[in-house]
Parts: C-alpha cells; structure tokens; sequence
C-alpha cells in the first residue's frame, strides 16, 4: 500500500520512521527517557492532530503504543491478574534459560517463585512504572484515562495486600 503511486518517496520514508519508532516505545530500557519526554510535553501537545508535523506524530504514536504495552495492569482485576500471571511465567521460564545458560539471571526474575514474591515484583511494576506512566499522559485531553486509572488502584491494592501476607 505504501508504495502506491499515492505516496512519494519522502512520505513513506515518514511513515516508516514513524513506526519503527513506535515499535521501539515497547523497549523498557527507554521508559525512563520516555517518561520524561511525555512529562516535558505541554498538556495541549497532541490537539489538531491532523496538521501535526512528523515528529509530534511520532512522539503520539509512541505513546499510544507504549501505553498499550503497558495496559495490562489497568484492566479489570480478574483480567489484569490473569495477564500478570503471564508475564511472571514468562518471567520464570527467561529466568530458567539464562540459568540453564550459564548468564546471570536478570535480577527481579530470580525470585519468583512463591506467590507473595510475584505480587511484590507486581506492585514494584504497577506503583513506579506504571502509575507514573498513566498519571503523565492523564493530562493530555485525547487519552481517557479514568477508567484504566481506577482499574490500575484495584490492582496496585490487590498486590500490596498479597506482597504483605506472611508466608
């Protein structure tokens, strides 16, 4: 499709840039310099969307895929809990590999084994990853945020009560 005679060179080159950008808003190793771009942003940063520049599409599409990637955590609590049960397996089974290859385990995957162990790796993950993430693009008038935010102090809640029982 992109490379109809609808589109010149110039403008699939953009459209490219743009979603490899995006894509790579999914690596964490850049949320911390994600967040402080988002935070930087002016609240009204992505009105009149349609006569945005390539960049201010960029940074848009960057955003909307990062949240997604983390989106998980701001469903409702029995969905939210049965995504994070994926991840954690994921987790194990990464963890398990490296071992199994002689690497160093990545630290937060070594101990998950127990139930009270995983919900301290996901309140860790949902209070100071993703809050502070949902709480910066709050402010931008496009994204609704209520309804993941509330969802999002469910699980926080469900974790911090889990991490804290005795073993």
């Amino acid at each position: 499709v992109l490379e109809s005679e609808a589109f010149c060179a110039e403008d699939i080159r953009k459209v490219k840039m743009v979603m490899v950008n995006a894509i790579l808003a999914t690596d964490m190793n850049i949320h911390t310099s994600l967040l402080a771009d988002v935070d930087a942003l002016p609240r009204e940063a992505f009105e009149n969307i349609e006569a945005a520049s390539t960049n201010k599409l960029d940074a848009l599409m960057s955003t909307i895929i990062h949240t997604a990637d983390l989106s998980t955590n701001c469903l409702a609590l029995e969905t939210a809990k049965i995504w994070g049960q994926r991840c954690i397996s994921e987790f194990k089974h990464q963890a398990s590999i490296e071992k199994k290859m002689g690497l160093p385990v990545t630290p937060f995957m070594a101990q998950l084994e127990s139930e009270q162990d995983q919900a301290k790796t996901q309140y860790g993950f949902c209070a100071f990853v993703i809050r502070p993430w949902f709480t910066a693009i709050s402010k931008f008038t496009i994204f609704d945020m209520n309804e993941a935010m509330t969802n999002l102090g469910q699980v926080i809640r469900y974790y911090d009560e889990l991490r804290q029982q005795p073993n």
